[in-house]
């Protein structure tokens, strides 16, 4: 039972949540997440397997403590991390990477980033990545970059890498979206055939 001095942003006490396996959140901001992330090293909603933050408002401070606390709180049984329509920045590929190097993200397959502002120094990180470790993106089968203010020079780096690397640093992976980034069209038909899982 949680003390009288605990306060929460949540309309519910997590602690009643303890074998939920979706969790999805609606525009609970940096402050939401933070809190999030503090409610999960407490040990609750330790068994989520889908993580639902669309549309929530979260920047680089809320993400980086909401997956400090998934670190330290030792969830892994993570599949699915929907961040779609935030407001992450470049900076964040940093704080996802410190759960893919702790197998915080062991089991993750989808992950949604889509409608966010990683742009081409995204590509570059994700890149990087792909490239630097094998054990990061083995088990992933979906990356949502749609809409992320990618151009050509993003575009470019990510496809020669990911190309190069895929057969055995990303086996399963079978869907890249691209879509709605400024690619130019002299780039998409200079680089296709486009392997079959990378959609544009």
């Amino acid at each position: 039972m949680r003390s009288k001095e605990y306060i929460s942003p949540f309309d519910i006490d997590l602690v009643a949540c303890r074998h939920v396996t979706v969790l999805k959140c609606y525009e609970i901001g940096e402050l939401g997440a933070i809190a999030l992330g503090g409610e999960i090293i407490r040990g609750v909603c330790n068994r989520i397997i889908t993580l639902d933050l669309n549309m929530c408002g979260i920047q680089s401070r809320g993400l980086n403590k909401l997956l400090y606390g998934l670190r330290v709180g030792g969830l892994t049984s993570l599949e699915t991390l929907k961040l779609k329509h935030n407001f992450l920045t470049p900076r964040c590929l940093g704080y996802i990477k410190e759960c893919f190097k702790s197998n915080t993200f062991e089991n993750l397959k989808i992950l949604d980033l889509g409608y966010n502002e990683l742009g081409d120094e995204g590509c570059r990180e994700i890149s990087h990545m792909l490239c630097h470790d094998s054990k990061y993106f083995y088990n992933i089968e979906q990356i949502n970059l749609q809409e992320n203010m990618i151009t050509d020079v993003g575009f470019v780096k990510l496809i020669k890498i990911i190309i190069h690397v895929q057969v055995n640093h990303a086996p399963n992976l079978n869907y890249l979206c691209l879509k709605n980034n400024p690619i130019s069209g002299q780039i998409r038909v200079q680089y296709m055939p486009l392997p079959s899982y990378v959609s544009l």
